[in-house]
């Protein structure tokens, strides 16, 4: 009988452990969703600024030449002072870029809390 109280003593506890681990884990990626939806949405938002320029520079340069130079103008802000018209452009694709950067982590964050609410 004594015995029989132990395995079940120690069953309950392994259990335990068992939900205490997969608890952390759970804790533990749950601000990756947030990360990772925020850099795709960041990095989604440079194309996206394309539509969001003038006409006069979507008709100028076509859309892949527009994502190779938008990277160049946002890897160098030094550029946004020197020039007024890089410094729209680059404003307006950094602002298009934090701005899906926004709705990523938002959809990252749902999605942890829809799991979280799961468990």
């Amino acid at each position: 009988m004594m015995e029989q109280h132990q395995v079940q003593d120690n069953a309950k506890s392994e259990v335990t452990e068992k939900v205490n681990n997969v608890e952390q884990k759970q804790q533990q990626t749950s601000g990756m969703k947030k990360i990772g939806f925020g850099v795709i949405g960041f990095i989604i938002g440079g194309p996206i600024s394309y539509f969001f320029q003038h006409a006069a520079i979507r008709e100028k340069i076509p859309f892949g030449r527009y994502i190779i130079e938008s990277f160049k103008i946002l890897l160098d802000p030094t550029s946004w002072k020197s020039d007024s018209m890089v410094g729209n452009v680059g404003l307006k694709i950094f602002l298009t870029c934090v701005i899906c950067a926004a709705i990523g982590c938002y959809i990252g964050y749902s999605m942890d809390k829809k799991n979280n609410s799961k468990a």
